[in-house]
């Protein structure tokens, strides 16, 4: 631990490898985050004139060429972008990424696909990518720790946030979630449906946030009994969501239940089977984002088609003008929106 509070970062440098950023980080004491930032001399950056020096002197030990390589970048593009993303197992990533990829060959754009979970928040990955020379921006559809400040992540390159709407950051292209949301409460209240359950994400998770702000606000003007699960979006996240809502009594449980997630929804349908819970008979289930393989389930899920794949193109598209000098403007993805009806749900108890 240094003077400035900051941990060590250890170092797998080579005898014969070029320095690189993080082997400076390892040596000072400090994020890879400020050894970029001082390098690059950063108006905004706080630390002490000693540590500024230490990494500067550091720096010229070790040979670092990173200023020269940044300055070359500026001059000539290296033609591919990264995307990272908090699940590739997650069918809405999935296609979302589909999206970026039809996108990024219109453009004659490589994407280079990372996977960092939402909880990790793990810096050096994107820091890496960057510093290495190796992208021109960067598509990031994780945000946490939550509520990140509108200058992360801490790199010199365009950056895009998808599928999250991150505070004061210079461009997020998103989707509306209170029209998705709005779309399954009419369809619920349209079978009789008056106690209606909701497993989403992580609290911390900003379209999680906004579902359940929707959902909430309806639930007052429409006289609605909700209750609002977070879970992790996996399988055991809907699992054990779907099991703390059977556990109550049959007349206090909700009649329909609105899972945010394919993973989550096929967890939440094992704990219903587990209990004999019959779907729709017992209980309606629709899934938010839909999917193909949704026809070929034992129980054919009701769910709400968002536009995943246009999210992607949308966010390639804008991470590009970026990248032509364009001014960075965040954008919703409006429509298409639909309600997919399949027969996981009937008239409500």
């Amino acid at each position: 631990m240094t003077a400035e509070g900051e941990r060590d970062w250890g170092s797998d440098m080579g005898a014969n490898q070029a320095p690189r950023l993080i082997d400076i980080a390892a040596k000072v004491g400090v994020h890879p985050s400020v050894v970029s930032r001082t390098l690059r001399q950063d108006p905004t950056l706080s630390i002490r004139p000693e540590t500024r020096e230490r990494i500067r002197q550091t720096a010229r030990r070790m040979g670092y060429r990173g200023n020269a390589q940044a300055r070359a970048l500026k001059m000539a593009v290296t033609g591919a972008v990264g995307m990272v993303i908090p699940s590739l197992r997650n069918p809405v990533w999935a296609e979302i990424v589909r999206g970026v990829l039809a996108e990024a060959v219109r453009r004659n754009l490589a994407v280079l696909v990372a996977e960092v979970p939402d909880d990790e928040g793990n810096d050096d990955e994107y820091v890496r990518l960057v510093e290495e020379g190796r992208i021109d921006g960067l598509l990031l559809g994780n945000s946490e720790p939550a509520e990140r400040s509108g200058d992360w992540p801490p790199t010199g390159v365009p950056c895009v946030h998808v599928n999250r709407a991150v505070a004061g950051a210079a461009c997020n292209v998103t989707m509306n979630e209170d029209l998705a949301v709005r779309i399954f409460v009419d369809h619920l209240m349209s079978l009789g449906h008056r106690r209606i359950a909701l497993i989403d994400g992580p609290c911390t998770i900003d379209t999680a946030q906004r579902r359940t702000a929707t959902l909430k606000k309806l639930a007052t003007e429409q006289d609605l009994e909700i209750e609002i699960v977070h879970a992790a979006f996996d399988e055991s996240g809907g699992y054990h969501a779907m099991e703390r809502l059977m556990k109550r009594q049959v007349r206090r449980r909700p009649t329909a239940v609105v899972v945010a997630s394919l993973n989550q929804s096929l967890g939440a349908m094992a704990a219903v089977r587990e209990r004999s819970v019959s779907v729709p008979e017992d209980i309606s289930m629709v899934c938010l984002d839909d999917d193909p393989i949704l026809n070929y389930l034992d129980i054919q899920l009701t769910a709400v088609k968002m536009p995943l794949f246009d999210l992607g193109e949308a966010a390639m598209n804008a991470l590009a003008e970026r990248l032509s000098g364009g001014e960075p403007l965040s954008r919703q993805i409006d429509g298409p929106i639909e309600l997919v009806v399949r027969s996981s749900t009937s008239s409500g108890a």
